[in-house]
């Protein structure tokens, strides 16, 4: 099936379910995307859910916690700003596994006819974390960002999307790290 008839039949099915009848309430939506792309991967998501978390602690502190919290994930830390609150790594790569965990676990980048592609394709991902003094206290807002591409073949690259768990695991790092 090509990617054309692929995309075609899914239009239809968005547009049949549309027709179908409904209650007097209108149904939540949930925010799902669909994309089919050149390569026949296909995309679905839902909206991960919040990567920020307040931290009983000063900036400076945070900083340092998320430094460490970077380096038990096994990502090394390339951008450390402390004047503008700023921790991360715009450029990493890996493939397969991050932390110990297959890459789909964390990031999104559709599917293959073999599974998730995140665990088949070379991903290339920017982990950054900004803290800003809030009330004697630090917001930490971390985001997770990547694109795929087939090791196999010349195809382009396929943009992901973050599932929000790598997010909340920097947080919760930090977050121990500050109680304890």
């Amino acid at each position: 099936m090509t990617s054309y008839e692929l995309a075609c039949l899914l239009t239809a099915c968005v547009s049949l379910s549309g027709c179908a009848s409904s209650s007097a309430s209108t149904p939540e939506r949930t925010g799902r995307v669909v994309a089919v792309t050149a390569s026949q991967v296909v995309k679905s998501y839902e909206p991960a859910g919040s990567n920020s978390v307040i931290v009983d602690a000063a900036p400076e502190k945070v900083l340092e916690a998320l430094r460490s919290a970077y380096s038990d994930l096994g990502i090394e830390v390339k951008l450390y700003d402390p004047t503008h609150g700023q921790v991360g790594n715009r450029n990493f790569t890996r493939s397969y596994r991050l932390s110990g965990q297959p890459l789909s676990r964390f990031i999104g980048c559709g599917t293959t006819m073999t599974g998730e592609a995140a665990d088949s394709y070379r991903v290339t991902m920017a982990l950054l974390s900004q803290v800003t003094p809030e009330n004697g206290r630090s917001r930490v807002q971390t985001s997770l960002t990547g694109a795929a591409q087939d090791i196999g073949t010349s195809d382009e690259r396929v943009s992901c999307l973050s599932r929000g768990l790598l997010e909340a695991q920097v947080n919760e790092l930090v977050s121990r790290r500050i109680a304890g």
